[in-house]
């Protein structure tokens, strides 16, 4: 596990014991290393800031140059750069240099793989509560 150097053994324990905890509750895979778990965790870290969602509500107009999404979210430049790196790393936006402005747009794919993984989650508490109905 390269991302557990340095942390104690008893860390490393409980923390393997939440995700298969977790996993399976929600029936997902419990390896600790599967690389879809990865990309998910990455793309939710970086939905987790107020900031990082006002962007990407802009950019659900469409693709906008970064002089545009700094008026609009209030933030300094090197702030705005801080986050759009962190959502260009998750893989949630995708970014194109056109001169000396680099212009940002959503990442479609991205978002539709956690509306996947949300939808299944929503439709196997559903099953497991029985509240999903069969039509006739």
């Amino acid at each position: 596990m390269g991302g557990w150097r340095g942390c104690s053994p008893g860390l490393k324990t409980r923390a393997l014991a939440n995700h298969i905890k977790i996993s399976l509750y929600f029936g997902m895979d419990v390896s600790p290393n599967h690389e879809i778990d990865r990309d998910l965790a990455r793309r939710f870290q970086a939905l987790s800031d107020v900031k990082r969602l006002r962007i990407l509500a802009l950019l659900r107009a469409g693709e906008r140059c970064v002089c545009e999404l700094m008026e609009s979210v209030g933030v300094p430049q090197p702030l705005l750069s801080f986050h759009l790196r962190i959502l260009r790393e998750a893989g949630l936006v995708t970014d194109r240099r056109e001169g000396r402005w680099v212009h940002y747009a959503i990442a479609p794919e991205a978002l539709a793989d956690l509306t996947a993984f949300l939808e299944s989650m929503a439709s196997r508490r559903r099953r497991a509560s029985g509240v999903l109905t069969t039509s006739g």
